[in-house]
């Protein structure tokens, strides 16, 4: 007996081998896997983790005994490359025969699954291999399923001893089927028969239908690692083989693909390759409101071909399409003296030369979606030269003719050119020009480097001259300016100055506009919280914006031109601004008024979205100019009534609004300025007449038409002021002063109900009534 532990690996085995009647069995529990690396062989992955647990027994000699088992594996990662979720294995073999070496008698029984296996490339959802038979005749399952499709295969065969002089066994046989549900629809046509010996792999003629298309494979022989191969395919699918080989296509596609190979490793790469298109299109998928159904490509030709002659390689390709675009490449790869054969080195000599034509940027519009509308040319050139482990690629890049229009934002952009070069590890832009206007968008520099050492390299200068940035009857920005845009610790650095030339910005509030996002409406879901933050974005800031003389500013009554200069740089939380905006010859309408704004001011020094508020508002040529001063924040505005020269409030208020004093003022005219007060000063503000009340404990105090007259109706050309005080929620009593009459009421009020209201009332007429109110929509 042996007992052997290392770590949490246990191994035990009990018994013997060897003699005829001799038993062992042997189990072994590995827990953790990686507890066991350091102790096997080096070509074993030093990743190798996960859990095993396995018990056999071998009966007999060690040549023609019987022997079973079984084993289970869990979250077994082989490589960096290769993980499987789980594995089950079993298998029996029958002693063999006293005399022969024939292995017809032994019978064979293999049964593997597997699931969640993650390879390069590639994804099993689950694969099964099972053989049943005798050695010398058997039959072979095999079924994998992925992401969708099932692959189904069956063969039979058996093994026989080497012919005389050979060593070892023989396996030949036939794959009877093979067969792709799903995405992937492959079918063999007919039994293709297979052969394997110690160093060679035969395969004959083989003929696959793959979706309407075939693909015939005349001669497949692998010989002591020379491989020699034919065949020939015709309306092939791209789509087909692109699921195959894991590549996912940028559309949906009807290409359909032809060609041959003749290929031979003997030991040295000879042989051709070609491949066509013989049918169908490609269709872009883009922007589901530009483009619903995508943009077709009218691919009209696609044709590769390559030679190889002792490893050597020449090879070209083209591409056309009914929309104009066209492409074109040649390549060429040398051999190396004394290299492995049947390789291409990487110390091979290499030559690129590659074209292409786009004669409309409108391919591109699926991509930009209905934000903007592109068009132009363009035309690239591309060169390389070296060896396949190190090439240095050079080449040009030029548009013309292009323009961007986005109506929507008044973005007009035409003319406009690019040239562009590619070489010593950089993407260089000599020339990128836009014009809007009368004037020039201009921007040069490198946007690109090879190596991530010199990221500090991608920099690119811009100035803008007279340059109409937005167009439109509400928006319009003429600017001047100059900066640059490069690329600093993972972020683009935007960096410069900017002035307003001349513009006029009219702001409508948006009658679509939503609520914050602090606030929450009881009844509906809340929203879910946005955790990006500025910070998160790849971009800093430091631009220095310049309002010049004749930029103007329109919003709700608010009419006045801006100056000043705010520089804008990013922040922890979010972007900063130091500077200040000043209102010249600033207006703003109020009650019929037109104020006068002097001084105007919004003063930067912290968050942008939160200046501080320096405003005068007057009401001029009066001999009272009363007006309103707003301080404070734009988040915590604070706003009070303000006069030259300095009058009561309630004196201010009528100046402001009726452009006299109280001492002039009718009842309406007061009850008029009570509603102003509260609409001046803010909706969440009480109105001067309550805050006067409050003041001297009372509730309210207003002014309304009132008094008594013949019969005790109330004289409309009288007005009164009403001091009130509730006493419960009930019971209110209320004083009238009649203003321009010399009259007087005392009034208790009792609410039975919303709609019923007992009144008892004393002074010039008393009595006692019930009020009766109803409202309808």
């Amino acid at each position: 007996d042996i007992a052997l532990q290392a770590g949490s690996a246990k191994l035990s085995a009990k018994g013997s081998v060897g003699g005829a009647a001799d038993v062992l069995a042997v189990a072994l529990d590995v827990p953790r896997l990686a507890e066991l690396v350091a102790l096997l062989p080096a070509a074993v992955p030093r990743t190798l983790s996960g859990a095993l647990r396995a018990r056999g027994q071998w009966r007999g000699t060690i040549e023609g005994g019987a022997g079973d088992g079984e084993a289970h594996a869990d979250a077994l990662k082989v490589d960096r490359d290769l993980a499987i979720g789980s594995v089950d294995v079993s298998f029996a073999l029958a002693a063999a025969p006293a005399q022969g070496r024939a292995p017809a008698p032994r019978r064979l029984r293999l049964d593997a699954r597997a699931s969640a296996v993650v390879a390069p490339q590639r994804r099993l959802d689950a694969a099964h291999l099972s053989v049943d038979g005798t050695l010398a005749r058997h039959t072979l399952g095999a079924e994998v399923t992925s992401d969708g499709t099932i692959v189904e295969a069956t063969a039979h065969g058996g093994l026989a001893p080497a012919p005389a002089g050979g060593t070892g066994w023989n396996w030949s046989g036939s794959v009877d089927s093979f067969e792709g549900r799903g995405p992937l629809a492959l079918r063999l046509v007919a039994p293709a028969p297979v052969s394997w010996a110690r160093g060679r792999v035969h395969v004959g003629d083989t003929r696959l239908a793959v979706a309407d298309g075939r693909m015939q494979l005349s001669e497949f022989i692998w010989d002591e690692g020379r491989i020699t191969t034919r065949g020939s395919f015709s309306a092939v699918p791209l789509a087909t083989v692109a699921r195959f080989a894991g590549v996912p296509l940028p559309g949906a596609s009807t290409l359909t693909l032809g060609g041959e190979w003749s290929l031979a490793a003997t030991p040295r790469l000879n042989g051709t390759a070609t491949l066509r298109r013989e049918g169908g299109d490609l269709t872009l998928a883009g922007d589901a409101a530009a483009s619903p159904a995508g943009v077709a490509l009218g691919v009209t030709a696609i044709d590769v071909a390559a030679r190889f002659h002792d490893d050597a390689v020449d090879a070209t390709a083209s591409f056309a399409s009914t929309r104009g675009a066209s492409a074109g490449m040649t390549l060429a790869i040398g051999a190396v003296p004394g290299a492995p054969p049947g390789r291409i080195a990487a110390a091979a000599p290499l030559t690129l030369s590659a074209s292409a034509l786009l004669p409309t940027l409108a391919l591109l519009q699926p991509w930009m979606g209905t934000t903007a509308v592109v068009d132009g040319r363009a035309r690239a050139e591309l060169e390389g030269r070296g060896s396949v482990g190190r090439i240095a690629l050079a080449g040009t890049l030029r548009a013309d003719a292009l323009r961007v229009d986005a109506p929507q934002y008044g973005v007009h952009f035409s003319d406009g050119r690019l040239a562009a070069h590619l070489g010593d590890g950089h993407v260089v832009v000599d020339e990128f020009v836009l014009s809007a206007g009368a004037g020039q968008f201009r921007a040069s520099g490198t946007v690109m480097s090879a190596t991530a050492t010199d990221a500090a390299a991608a920099r690119i200068s811009w100035q803008a001259s007279n340059f109409r940035l937005l167009n439109r009857p509400d928006l319009n920005l003429v600017v001047d300016g100059e900066g640059t845009v490069a690329a600093a610790r993972d972020k683009l650095a935007l960096a410069g100055t900017l002035r307003a030339r001349e513009g006029r910005i009219v702001y409508a509030s948006d009658p679509q506009a939503t609520l914050g996002d602090d606030v929450v409406v009881k009844g509906r879901p809340r929203a879910a919280a946005n955790a990006r933050s500025t910070a998160d974005l790849p971009l800093t800031v430091d631009l220095a914006l310049d309002f010049g003389d004749r930029l103007s500013f329109s919003s709700e009554g608010l009419d006045t031109q801006l100056s000043g200069t705010v520089r804008v740089t990013t922040g922890p939380r979010g972007l900063i601004g130091k500077g200040s905006i000043r209102a010249v010859n600033g207006t703003y309408r109020a009650f019929g008024q037109k104020l006068v704004i002097d001084p105007g001011r919004l003063i930067f020094d912290g968050p942008l979205d939160n200046p501080g508020l320096d405003v005068v508002a007057l009401r001029r040529n009066l001999a009272v100019e009363a007006g309103v001063a707003v301080t404070g924040t734009v988040k915590v505005p604070i706003i009070r009534l303000t006069s030259n020269p300095p009058v009561p409030d309630s004196e201010k208020l009528s100046w402001l609004v009726l452009g006299q004093g109280l001492d002039h003022t009718s009842g309406a005219d007061v009850a008029a300025l009570q509603a102003a007060s509260a609409l001046l000063l803010g909706r969440d503000s009480k109105s001067i007449t309550s805050q006067l009340a409050e003041s001297v404990g009372l509730d309210d105090i207003t002014f309304k038409s009132g008094g008594a007259a013949r019969g005790g109706s109330a004289d409309p050309g009288s007005s009164v002021v009403a001091f009130g005080k509730r006493l419960s929620d009930r019971l209110s009593l209320v004083y009238e002063q009649g203003l321009s009459v010399a009259t007087s009421a005392l009034k208790i009020e009792y609410s039975l109900t919303r709609d019923i209201t007992l009144q008892a009332q004393t002074g010039i007429v008393t009595g006692i009534g019930i009020h009766f109110s109803r409202s309808f929509e």
